[in-house]
């Protein structure tokens, strides 16, 4: 396993070794495709994988909840009989079945839906993203921490995982509150 200073060193080292001009270049050419890999395609398909990990791990943890409160109270209906799907249908379920005052006026929530949407985007679509996503990612202070927006294209920043992170425990620590209450 290389590191990326590693790489560079190496590149560099090999590049000096070459003595014809016109190799130098046909080589950094050639090393240019995996240089960018490294540098910047790898990390953003990290970046990428965090939204929907997050998102799935909601998923995961809302419908455990709901799972939850069907067996204590002994409810014939399930999350599963709801409309939708993902963590909408779990909201709705513990809306209307449990009736949990659940935070969906928090704008963590629509925060979150966001990212449920890019989520999905990233899994589903090879298309631009829609610009109703782009308008709301905007106007949320603290999803526009973590992504920057540019013709378009939703570029994932260093970083942006934490501002996700808190996003999620500060949603999730509201519902807690709310459910115990």
């Amino acid at each position: 396993k290389q590191s990326l200073a590693e790489f560079d060193a190496s590149s560099e080292k090999t590049i000096n070794a070459i003595s014809d001009e016109e190799e130098k270049h046909e080589f950094a050419a050639y090393i240019q495709p995996e240089s960018d890999l490294l540098r910047e395609d790898y990390p953003n398909f990290l970046r990428q994988s965090m939204i929907v990990t997050l998102i799935s791990f909601l998923e995961k943890t809302l419908n455990k909840l709901c799972r939850d409160f069907q067996d204590h109270y002994k409810i014939d209906i399930s999350y599963k009989d709801f409309d939708g799907t993902g963590i909408t249908r779990a909201q709705k379920y513990l809306k209307k079945a449990i009736k949990v005052p659940f935070p969906d006026e928090n704008a963590h929530w629509s925060d979150i839906l966001v990212l449920a949407k890019i989520r999905n985007w990233l899994i589903h679509s090879e298309s631009p993203i829609q610009s109703d996503i782009l308008t709301q990612i905007q106007a949320s202070s603290q999803l526009s921490k973590g992504i920057q927006l540019a013709n378009g294209i939703i570029n994932l920043l260093p970083g942006c995982s934490q501002e996700f992170l808190y996003i999620l425990e500060q949603f999730l620590a509201l519902l807690e509150e709310r459910v115990l209450s």
